[in-house]
């Protein structure tokens, strides 16, 4: 999603289009390219002349360029798609996105890669098409621009940022002017927060970057993360409360309690890897776990009647005499 100055004509407009799409249809790896620039007749398009988009479709990778691995020499071509697995045979996709970054330098072009119906929900919902953005706040459009122009050329050289670009809010033509202004940051393989961590130190050291009534504020798909993170301060210990709450309620038993957890895992790692000679219990589960009459807890979970030691399916001729012992139903089939 490539971004230019604003004040861009259509005819520029398109003949940028057209240079960047002949650079990227050159990849082998491309099957298709559609360049767009304007904004449709819908409100849900506010994107103008200076914002581009640009669609990549990729082939199979099956039908890309191979490089020379280990096994290309040796290995057979039945063999080669499982040893993809532990080293591919052609470049990444991550290692695609660098090398077409890398081809379209085109100045005054700051390029933005996402995909399109992310980058879509990216714009509703935080109005940053990027992984991190940084918001300007003041009251003159000049003082914001010029803020923006030096923290830009800051963040540049923080480590993980593919791309950083400043929108130039008071150029162009306008009939609403905003006064806040945005920085688009791109990242490459850095997540956002301890980008944003390391940015944060490098802007506090900048004596005098803001004027009096200016502030900045991180935006983007960071903004949503750090909400969830918020979130989940909460709602995670109290769902281990609950959790924890209803095992006791069940077993009555504090060292059952705590113990679940673990032959939980035990459990699931049997059924992975089978024991020679340990009879599976835990198939079946989807049947239904009864007490026999005579016992003094007829209501008991599945979960917490397999994981009792000692009960048993039923005795090997059939009957169910003993109390307490516990007998399997089918579901479909009754007893």
């Amino acid at each position: 999603m490539p971004s230019t100055m604003p004040g861009i004509s259509i005819g520029q407009a398109q003949s940028l289009l057209q240079v960047t799409d002949r650079i990227i249809k050159q990849f082998p790896e491309v099957d298709r390219v559609f360049g767009k620039a304007g904004r449709a007749e819908t409100p849900t398009d506010p994107a103008p002349l200076s914002m581009l988009e640009t669609v990549i479709t990729l082939r199979p990778q099956r039908e890309w360029p191979r490089i020379p691995t280990w096994y290309s020499s040796w290995a057979p071509e039945w063999l080669r798609p499982a040893l993809r697995h532990i080293t591919l045979d052609h470049i990444s996709q991550t290692e695609l996105v660098a090398q077409l970054d890398a081809a379209l330098k085109v100045s005054g072009l700051s390029n933005a890669w996402t995909m399109p119906v992310k980058g879509r929900i990216d714009m509703l919902t935080t109005g940053v098409r990027t992984p991190v953005g940084l918001k300007i706040s003041g009251s003159d459009v000049a003082q914001i621009e010029a803020i923006g122009a030096r923290v830009e050329s800051l963040l540049s050289s923080v480590a993980g940022a593919r791309s950083v670009f400043s929108e130039r809010t008071g150029h162009g033509y306008f009939l609403d002017i905003e006064l806040t202004g945005y920085l688009y940051v791109d990242l490459e393989g850095r997540d956002p927060a301890s980008y944003i961590a390391e940015a944060n130190r490098l802007l506090d050291k900048q004596a005098g970057l803001l004027p009096p009534g200016y502030s900045l504020a991180w935006s983007g798909q960071y903004e949503a993360m750090a909400r969830v993170y918020e979130r989940l301060k909460i709602a995670l210990p109290l769902t281990l409360i609950l959790i924890f709450f209803l095992l006791y309620a069940n077993t009555r038993s504090l060292t059952k309690t705590l113990s679940a957890p673990g032959r939980s895992v035990l459990r699931h790692w049997r059924r992975v890897v089978p024991v020679p000679g340990r009879i599976q219990h835990e198939r079946g589960s989807m049947g239904r776990v009864d007490c026999a009459p005579g016992s003094r807890r007829r209501d008991r979970s599945f979960y917490v009647a397999l994981s009792r030691p000692g009960l048993r399916t039923g005795p090997p001729d059939g009957t169910a005499d003993e109390p307490g012992r516990a007998t399997r139903r089918h579901p479909h089939r009754g007893r």
